[in-house]
């Protein structure tokens, strides 16, 4: 037989092993939900259906980009953007009305400035950009 005594926990000894307890549950159920986790898609939010810069502005970005000065990359978003935004607005009148505008409108918003059009199939976008 075996004649050896057990030890008798102490308070901070039953402290410890508890602690302990709960960490080996923490992990475990940290693995756990990695396991069962998956992918979600994100959906893009919508954005506000107003234009981001003064007319100011805009006017002088569309001076240097004619002239064909270098436009930063932050001003050519901005430009980019208040065009697509000025593109979607005439779009949108012409579907009040029930007509289809997206040639009248590429014309007066990209070609009339002297700048290249962006493809026709963005401008179908409109309504999944922006919120009325």
């Amino acid at each position: 037989m075996n004649s050896k005594k057990s030890k008798k926990l102490t308070k901070l000894g039953k402290l410890w092993v508890e602690a302990a307890i709960k960490d080996m549950k923490k992990r475990e159920n940290k693995t756990m939900k990695k396991k069962k986790k998956r992918k979600k898609t994100k959906k893009k939010r919508k954005k506000r259906f107003t234009q981001k810069i003064s007319e100011k502005k805009y006017k002088e970005l569309i001076k240097k980009k004619r002239s064909k000065k270098r436009l930063t990359k932050r001003e050519r978003k901005l430009l980019d953007d208040t065009l697509f935004y000025k593109y979607c607005k005439c779009n949108l009148h012409f579907e009040e009305k029930g007509e289809n505008g997206y040639g009248i409108c590429m014309n007066s918003i990209y070609k009339n400035r002297g700048l290249k059009s962006p493809n026709l199939k963005k401008g179908k976008r409109c309504k999944d950009i922006y919120k009325k």
